[in-house]
């Protein structure tokens, strides 16, 4: 679930290694509304990701109101990643937007995947 309470943990933590639908090495980071983490703390979490070296995709995920959230970390930290000269490629994935039933309201989520490549400097 994506309960406010584990929030502080998921941040903190920043990643979890669960598998995906791939083996691949993701740093996965769930985004949750609510005042204890701030936009800001959530680029973060992404940048440092983007320069480190080696660096592997980042998958932002989000359910309900925290999706609008997860949509603004992704364009903030691609213009803070623009301005240190690395590019972001991003793709959009919604789930959940066809339930029927009881549970309906309760299962639309969002993935962004967010891949880093560095710019090469220009000689001018």
């Amino acid at each position: 679930g994506f309960q406010n309470g584990m929030a502080a943990d998921w941040l903190g933590v920043g990643l979890s290694m669960a598998a995906s639908n791939s083996a691949e090495d993701c740093r996965r980071v769930y985004i949750v509304s609510g005042g204890r983490n701030p936009l800001r703390d959530y680029v973060e979490v992404v940048l440092e990701e983007a320069s480190s070296l080696g660096s592997r995709p980042v998958i932002l995920r989000a359910r309900l109101k925290a999706m609008s959230k997860a949509i603004s970390v992704a364009e903030v930290a691609k213009r803070c990643a623009a301005e240190k000269g690395i590019m972001v490629s991003s793709k959009v994935e919604m789930l959940g937007m066809r339930e029927e039933g009881p549970n309906r309201r309760d299962a639309p989520e969002i993935e962004i995947r967010l891949e880093f490549t560095e710019q090469p400097r220009s000689s001018s």
